[in-house]
């Protein structure tokens, strides 16, 4: 990608298997789109949401939200918890 493509974006549905740890399904509820972010000189999802759905209940989100933060949250069926973090 370069500075002058329009904002690509990305779909994911899938789930996943392993043995040992079971099965995770994967969806972006919400396109994950990229933007050109002169900040980091790099190409990186500024919107869209991720999901993870794992056995007994585990959870997982990821959001794109600027070229400043992405947010995550996670819940093991116990303890949700999200935060936001800087790229």
């Amino acid at each position: 990608m370069t500075e002058d493509d329009a904002n690509p974006t990305l779909s994911v549905t899938g789930t996943f298997y392993d043995p040992d740890y079971g099965y995770v399904t994967v969806t972006t509820p919400s396109l994950l789109t990229y933007g050109y972010c002169p900040n980091l000189s790099a190409w990186i999802p500024t919107s869209g949401t991720v999901q993870v759905l794992g056995a007994n209940g585990a959870y997982g989100e990821f959001d794109a939200t600027s070229c400043l933060n992405y947010k995550v949250c996670v819940d093991d069926g116990v303890n949700p918890t999200c935060t936001t973090k800087p790229w």
